[in-house]
């Protein structure tokens, strides 16, 4: 809906820290990317949740639940044999 899209947009400009718009970032640190997505998927689900389209209702503790839910992408080192 238009209020998540919203929440999401909010959450993503929230998180421009001092220093990235001293330097005119308009977006956050890519370092932070899997932060960003936490607070931004929270912020999507808590308004889904209000308005009624979210079947599962959102936790104590949804910044933790959703970083465990998030796909890891750490592969494995492989050496020549």
């Amino acid at each position: 809906t238009d209020s998540m899209f919203l929440a999401a947009a909010k959450t993503l400009a929230a998180m421009v820290g001092e220093q990235e718009l001293e330097v005119g970032a308009l977006y956050p640190r890519l370092t932070q990317i899997r932060d960003i997505s936490a607070a931004i998927a929270v912020a999507v689900w808590e308004v889904a949740w209000s308005e009624g389209n979210a079947k599962r209702k959102v936790p104590d503790n949804p910044i933790k639940f959703v970083k465990e839910k998030m796909y890891l992408p750490d592969y494995p080192t492989y050496k020549p044999a």
